[in-house]
């Protein structure tokens, strides 16, 4: 297949159901990659399509995350497999940058997918994930990885320096449930 597709050709070949299993993963790819929802939609609705990671990988389901897209995220997250770890011993790029798009910039409803997770590391790269989460201020997502993530509750001096974030959440939870105002 060349490296250019045509999108009307895509859609026509998926629609007389002339394709292979291969063909609608090299297909969905290019579809991620221009974030073409129509193309996705209708590769995904093929009863045959089965993801094959050789085409489908956590960089591409991380442009979701980009474009806020929780359904099809979702999709995708429970097809493919998400490991920290690269076969020679680094450490999976693509995998940091899921996380790290998620909790920087305030994706709770992804997070919920994936924060247990165990082959995840939120402390890798000395804590950066959880420094910069507290510096972007998201602080319900700072608190669901100091509650739920055991690789950042093991990390004495990482959970000590957020554990206030885990007090005031409770205290503001707290608040809201305070009866302030008295009804005549």
């Amino acid at each position: 297949m060349n490296s250019f597709v045509e999108r009307h050709e895509v859609i026509s070949c998926i629609k007389d159901k002339d394709y292979t299993n291969i063909e609608l993963n090299k297909w969905c790819h290019w579809a991620i990659s221009k974030y073409d929802i129509e193309v996705i939609d209708l590769i995904i609705g093929c009863p045959e399509f089965v993801v094959d990671e050789e085409y489908i990988n956590v960089q591409n389901v991380n442009r979701f995350i980009f474009f806020n897209d929780i359904k099809r995220f979702k999709y995708f997250i429970d097809k493919i497999s998400i490991n920290n770890i690269r076969q020679y011993g680094g450490l999976s790029s693509s995998c940091y940058a899921l996380m790290k798009d998620i909790c920087w910039y305030g994706k709770k409803d992804f997070l919920e997918l994936i924060i247990h997770n165990p082959n995840l590391d939120f402390s890798r790269n000395s804590g950066m994930i959880v420094h910069q989460t507290y510096k972007q201020k998201n602080y319900e997502i700072l608190s669901m990885l100091l509650t739920y993530r055991d690789e950042v509750k093991n990390d004495k001096k990482l959970y000590n320096k957020y554990s206030h974030v885990l007090r005031s959440s409770k205290l503001k939870q707290l608040k809201k449930r305070i009866y302030t105002t008295k009804q005549k």
